[in-house]
């Protein structure tokens, strides 16, 4: 159902064979085509900045896609609270070179002022990873730029299997 070349393109690379064995390849490949989230987690994990992170994040709450200028606010936002959160430096230019770390690989222009994401399975791969780690649902509200976000993540947290962020959307009621 979510075909793509970039994901065949994955799944044949020679580093790809290499590390499965071959009486799992089947599975590996069945299982794969049925959630290809997991084919961006290693980017997003281990190859993607933190700018980079609070940009998809940002795109995450605006379901996806968003105009060049709200995008670039709402990230400055979500930025400034993850920075002090978490700790990490912020500069001047980080939403242009987040823009450019992600370009082609996790987003794409769909016209001169409009980003979204590349694949819906990046949006996939967001479900999980706010499912995995809800502290970034709290992040998102105490970052967001328009109620648009709360509502996008309100909804998410109230769908089926997000049950991990709602609970912690809950217990931190205050932040809402």
């Amino acid at each position: 159902q979510k075909f793509n070349p970039r994901l065949i393109e994955w799944l044949s690379s020679y580093h790809r064979v290499q590390t499965i064995e071959v009486t799992r390849y089947r599975q590996f490949v069945s299982d794969l085509l049925a959630n290809p989230a997991e084919i961006w987690r290693h980017a997003y994990e281990n190859q993607t900045t933190d700018a980079g992170r609070t940009l998809l994040l940002v795109l995450f709450s605006l379901d996806g896609q968003a105009y060049i200028g709200t995008l670039e606010r709402a990230f400055l936002t979500l930025h400034e609270e993850r920075g002090r959160r978490y700790g990490f430096e912020r500069h001047a230019d980080d939403f242009r070179l987040a823009l450019r770390e992600l370009a082609g690989a996790f987003i794409t222009p769909i016209t001169a002022h409009t980003i979204r994401v590349l694949d819906p399975s990046v949006l996939d791969l967001l479900n999980v990873i706010v499912r995995s780690a809800p502290a970034n649902a709290i992040d998102l509200v105490r970052g967001a730029y328009r109620m648009d976000q709360i509502a996008s993540l309100w909804s998410f947290a109230n769908s089926r299997q997000s049950e991990s962020v709602l609970a912690v959307l809950r217990q931190d009621a205050d932040v809402l």
